[in-house]
């Protein structure tokens, strides 16, 4: 991924002061493409995004959930965040961020945080997503995706996401629920 591009957050202090918060923790993967010997099997966000005109930076970042030491917590995860440099390579319209992206945004960080649920094995699937589209994105920008477990009931997690200006304003927000692999097509 081009590393120039991480410029980009520094000139936004909603960045700054989320980045700057001790407790939230950085993913050591999220400053460069992984390569497939790393395990990372989704290319999507790992490698076919990340160009100048596309994604250009990307950081992944989560909280644990302070009570995560208890045997009782089915995630040690409070919230999950993506911020996300998008380019005009991801253009819908001329300008406006493509609606099918922020889908695509809204299902990895919530898929993201559905993996860090005990029920959920090493990669969980998207059984169903709902998402609703609240206003355009202009590009090229920053962006934030955030999700957080609503629900966790046997092999099922619940999730619920948003994307937003890092300041309050949401651009689309959605719901989904995950399945272990294997339990897809089952109800």
């Amino acid at each position: 991924m081009p590393t120039e591009y991480f410029e980009d957050f520094e000139t936004h202090p909603w960045v700054q002061t989320l980045l700057s918060d001790s407790t939230i923790i950085q993913s050591p993967l999220s400053n460069r493409a992984p390569g497939p010997a790393e395990g990372v099997s989704n290319s999507l966000f790992a490698a076919t995004l990340h160009t100048k005109r596309a994604v250009r930076a990307y950081l992944s970042c989560s909280r644990p959930d302070p009570n995560a030491s208890s045997s009782n917590t089915e995630t040690p995860v409070q919230e999950n965040y993506i911020i996300v440099s998008v380019g005009d390579g991801l253009d819908g319209a001329s300008g406006r961020l493509h609606g099918g992206f922020l889908a695509a945004l809204l299902d990895q960080v919530m898929g993201a945080c559905a993996v860090t649920c005990k029920n959920m094995g090493s990669s969980p699937a998207t059984k169903e997503m709902y998402v609703r589209f609240r206003k355009p994105v202009a590009t090229p920008g920053v962006i934030l995706a955030r999700a957080k477990v609503e629900k966790v009931e046997g092999k099922r997690t619940w999730v619920k996401g948003w994307v937003e200006d890092g300041m309050g304003t949401v651009y689309a927000e959605g719901e989904a629920t995950f399945v272990r692999v294997g339990e897809v097509g089952k109800l």
